[in-house]
């Protein structure tokens, strides 16, 4: 999408809302705004409600619009060209097909979901909490859309390929911002953006390391702080004097705005007067979807330490003591079917695994085509679902632990098994070979050893590296910039050539 059509085209298309059939018990869409969707109604209602929590969790999943280009112009293809598919087998029409995320909060009894082009839908949770406690339906399914689409974009900063990629691999908080028009900000916008961005270093402090706190303001009129302190900077900039108007004081703060140019502050209007604040991301990318953890998903890889019974001469290229990360790495470039368990009570983690694979892959958005052959959350795997088990790109899919026996027994449905619950990951035996048996110790502590001398220095380094930033509680963008510089051989999707690659 470009920069205009993101500043102007509709945030939300529709707004779902499903429950359990009291007959059937069946989940069925009970709620459609503004009007009716073309779709599959019954898949829709079972994607949304896949599980039947203690508590509220999230979902997601993603749906295909088919373009006029792609069909053709035929009556019969024009007449179907709004209707939104869940799997398309094609690479070619999937790929000019417009993806819509579909972010869905439920519980035990109900569910709502938003359909969005934006690839930070994470930024609608707000509005389905508010959604989801409405006691009338219909005073959800249009309040939230309603809220969805006040939303105004139109100073939302344009940056370009490369300076998303820069701004995302930079740690400096003002980086870019001359994009920033904030000389166009009514009153309340601006006192909006100062309360919430204006940073000053504390005078006679130098090299400080502190969390931003606020100093008390000496101006009874202001009602604000006089200013903010910002310890993460260590330039030295003197406070402001102190003044007995409250407008020199807006002044003077908005002179010295200093914001965390990643993201763009801005807010909803729900139900016509409730103000719902939010942050952007700047740097968004279509290959980094929701606000997932990468640092999350290593920190599980790096626990998984047995080894593999079964090989693969693209997987395990260290043999069975290869680390699961690399093996997890070498399944996504290869274009393996690469199946996540975890519990069903937590929809959301299982989520969360899925989508933060896709943005390893993707080497944190230089490489592309990985969120189209992904299925976050995926009720139930069976024969049934031949087109997703058999698609020509593989796949990378989450589903419930809770049938982990019916898929170890049908290896032919995957190639990489990693079940969240136990901490394992299997190669399936369909498309591997077995290895050799390493259950004494002695052998165990040979192969290991053995497998030190023989690995890469520079993956050595890599996992080194991570299990650094992991026990020390490293911040998300911390893991993100050093893996989008790891090497890694560029990636070839069926009926298109690579982007680019890793260096």
């Amino acid at each position: 999408m470009s920069a205009k059509e993101l500043s102007t085209s509709q945030h939300v298309q529709s707004v779902l809302t499903a429950a359990y059939d009291p007959h059937s018990g069946l989940p069925v869409i009970t709620g459609q705004y503004p009007a009716p969707v073309s779709a599959d109604l019954p898949l829709l209602a079972s994607l949304m409600l896949p599980a039947k929590p203690d508590k509220q969790d999230w979902t997601t999943f993603f749906l295909y619009q088919p373009n006029a280009t792609t069909t053709g112009n035929t009556a019969s293809n024009i007449a179907n060209i709004s209707k939104l598919e869940y799997n398309i087998r094609s690479e070619y029409k999937k790929n000019t097909s417009t993806r819509l995320q579909v972010l869905t909060l439920y519980n035990s009894d109900r569910a709502i979901s938003i359909i969005t082009q934006h690839s930070f839908f994470h930024i609608f949770k707000p509005l389905l909490v508010l959604g989801l406690a409405e006691g009338n339906p219909h005073d959800a399914l249009t309040r939230v859309y309603e809220a969805a689409n006040s939303l105004d974009l139109t100073r939302l900063p344009h940056l370009n390929y490369f300076e998303r990629i820069l701004l995302a691999d930079s740690e400096k908080l003002d980086l870019f911002e001359e994009k920033f028009r904030d000389g166009e900000l009514d009153v309340e916008h601006r006192d909006s953006v100062v309360s919430n961005a204006t940073t000053l270093a504390m005078p006679d402090r130098k090299n400080s390391v502190a969390t931003v706190g606020t100093v008390e303001s000496q101006d009874s009129g202001s009602g604000r702080p006089s200013y903010f302190i910002d310890l993460k900077r260590s330039t030295s900039m003197a406070p402001p004097p102190p003044s007995s108007s409250s407008a020199a004081s807006t002044n003077n703060s908005t002179n010295n705005l200093v914001r965390d140019t990643h993201y763009f502050e801005t807010k909803f209007t729900y139900n016509s007067h409730l103000k719902v604040p939010l942050r952007i991301p700047v740097d968004h990318h279509p290959e980094i979807v929701g606000d997932f953890s990468l640092i999350n998903l290593v920190s599980s890889m790096l626990q998984i330490t047995h080894p593999c019974e079964t090989q693969h001469p693209e997987l395990t290229t260290y043999g069975a003591y290869t680390p699961a990360l690399l093996i997890l790495i070498n399944g996504l470039i290869t274009q393996k079917r690469i199946l996540f368990l975890g519990s069903p009570a937590d929809t959301s983690i299982i989520c969360d695994r899925v989508l933060a694979a896709c943005g390893l892959g993707s080497g944190n958005g230089l490489l592309r085509n990985f969120v189209a052959h992904a299925y976050p959350y995926v009720p139930t795997l069976s024969d049934a679902d031949e087109d997703i088990i058999t698609a020509p790109g593989g796949y990378i899919a989450g589903t419930s632990a809770e049938n982990s026996a019916r898929y170890e027994t049908n290896p032919s449905w995957w190639d990489i098994l990693i079940n969240l619950e136990t901490g394992t990951l299997k190669i399936s035996s369909a498309t591997g070979v077995q290895g050799p048996s390493l259950t004494q110790d002695k052998l165990a502590a040979a192969a290991q050893q053995s497998l030190l001398g023989a690995m890469n220095p520079e993956d050595v380094a890599f996992l080194a590296d991570l299990r650094v930033m992991v026990s020390d509680h490293f911040a998300e963008n911390s893991v993100r910039a050093p893996h989008s510089h790891s090497p890694q051989p560029p990636v070839i999707f069926e009926g298109q050539e690579a982007v680019g690659k890793v260096a």
